[in-house]
């Protein structure tokens, strides 16, 4: 299984481009706090991951995430491999994300969120009036 999850802050500018064959794709990088490297003063230091979107999420984080932003990437890691102009082979990691959710602005301030039907909180007079009885359900009370 090949799945990652972080969550961190946009640590450089979005970077979105097309590709020849007419996919929008955005690298990014993220910065994600580790507790366990401090530095001399004892602060907790951050790892930095490189990210790679593609598609309709990469243009939408692009539009409205900028550095500084906290989101959650969840996807896969994936080792990307090249050579340079003098035949060194370079090796890199990157996260590929298959969805990002967008957490708080870089002023703090919480990303909006769309109201949630509020449910029914009629409750009777004493919840377990029914513990312990028998339920009898016919074919035609399943929903499948």
């Amino acid at each position: 299984m090949n799945k990652i999850t972080l969550i961190g802050r946009i640590s450089k500018n979005i970077e979105l481009r097309t590709t020849t064959g007419g996919k929008d794709v955005a690298n990014f990088s993220i910065a994600v706090n580790n507790p366990y490297k401090k530095d001399k003063e004892g602060n907790t230091q951050a790892d930095f991951f490189d990210c790679i979107v593609w598609g309709t999420q990469a243009v939408n984080l692009q539009k409205y995430q900028e550095k500084g932003n906290l989101i959650a990437v969840e996807g896969r890691l994936e080792n990307q491999k090249w050579q340079d102009e003098k035949g060194n082979n370079h090796y890199k990691n990157v996260i590929v994300c298959e969805s990002i959710e967008y957490l708080a602005k870089k002023n703090g301030q919480q990303m909006p969120v769309p109201e949630a039907p509020i449910p029914s909180t009629e409750v009777s007079e004493d919840p377990f009036q029914n513990f312990g009885e028998e339920i009898t359900l016919s074919d035609d009370d399943l929903p499948f």
